[in-house]
């Protein structure tokens, strides 16, 4: 998957998470997300998904457009906290439910910046 993604000018982690989810139980259920073995090779995938995002950020590209970048960031972290945090005060949850709420939102940042450098907006 990841090859044909990038010959689409994507980054290869789409494609495999694309896989994933057409591939699972959600999607075509060819795999039993029940087991043992695919319980261990969806954490693994996690770990493998952070490391592969981080071996991707071009440090030189990330030079050129650093203040976009932390733009991007913040804003793709701010954004859903402050959505979270609305979400959890409109339906009355305690301090700690709601920042939770929105730190799970916010948490995808990573999945994002790729797309954020093929872009280059």
């Amino acid at each position: 998957m990841p090859p044909i993604f990038e010959r689409l000018r994507l980054p290869g982690l789409v494609g495999l998470l694309i896989a994933g989810v057409a591939l699972g139980e959600n999607g075509l259920n060819f795999l039993n997300s029940e087991s043992e073995t695919m319980k261990l090779l969806s954490e693994i995938g996690k770990v493998y998904l952070m490391f592969v995002a981080g071996l991707e950020i071009d440090l030189e590209q990330f030079r050129k457009t650093r203040n976009r970048s932390i733009g991007f960031g913040s804003l793709t972290f701010i954004v859903p906290m402050i959505a979270g945090i609305t979400i959890g005060r409109l339906f009355d949850y305690s301090w700690n439910a709601f920042v939770l709420i929105g730190s799970l939102l916010a948490s995808h940042t990573l999945l994002a910046y790729p797309l954020s450098v093929v872009w280059e907006w």
